[in-house]
């Protein structure tokens, strides 16, 4: 097999006064102020978890415009920066690309309502940003209709000629994991549920 040569194009890091690196100005992103103030508190918290990435030719921002901003807005004499080797052309497909791939992840969240109930509520700003992620998801409204209604501890699921007793949390994990994946369509969410009991797939009459 033959093993891809991919370039990198990372030639240097260093620290780097805010002040000193230049918007792009054909960058393509706008930040709301609610994403700014959980920047700052991630940096309060948890600090530099990632540089921010410069044009060594022309010294502007590739990625990281709002780090940056909340870097100058907070009189952070420094920001960890690694520059990169790119032509004017490139850098305008790298600020594509880079706004591409974030746009197009999804949320997976089976994962993530893990992760927020794992995270402190005891500190007051994990706890504002693990809401605001929950609301923007999607997620808190799907725990507030399940909470909103008399929750049974046991459901019995019958798929089949087979009927399985699971506790409420195992069914609710199970469903949401199985939604995400099947894109909620009834149809293929029943053919993937075959699928994983080792069943023949249904056919197209089933309702």
């Amino acid at each position: 097999m033959q093993h891809p040569t991919w370039t990198s194009k990372v030639v240097k890091h260093a620290d780097v006064a805010p002040g000193d690196l230049l918007n792009h100005p054909d960058n393509v992103t706008i930040h709301t102020a609610e994403q700014q103030e959980d920047m700052v508190r991630m940096f309060r918290k948890i600090g530099w978890a990632a540089s921010v990435l410069v044009s060594v030719k022309t010294g502007r921002i590739i990625d990281g415009h709002m780090r940056v901003a909340a870097a100058l807005n907070a009189g952070a004499s420094t920001v960890p920066v690694d520059y990169v080797d790119l032509t004017e052309a490139e850098e305008r497909k790298a600020l594509l690309y880079l706004k591409r791939m974030t746009t197009l992840a999804g949320i997976d969240r089976v994962n993530l309502a893990d992760v927020l109930e794992q995270v402190s509520t005891l500190d007051a700003d994990i706890a504002a940003m693990a809401d605001a992620f929950a609301r923007s998801s999607g997620l808190l409204r799907a725990q507030k209709l399940m909470a909103d209604r008399e929750t049974p501890q046991y459901m019995d699921v019958t798929i089949g000629e087979f009927t399985f007793q699971i506790t409420w949390p195992e069914y609710v994990h199970w469903r949401l994991g199985m939604q995400d994946i099947c894109k909620t369509r009834k149809k293929t969410l029943l053919a993937e549920i075959y699928v994983r009991l080792g069943l023949p797939k249904p056919t197209d009459d089933i309702k």
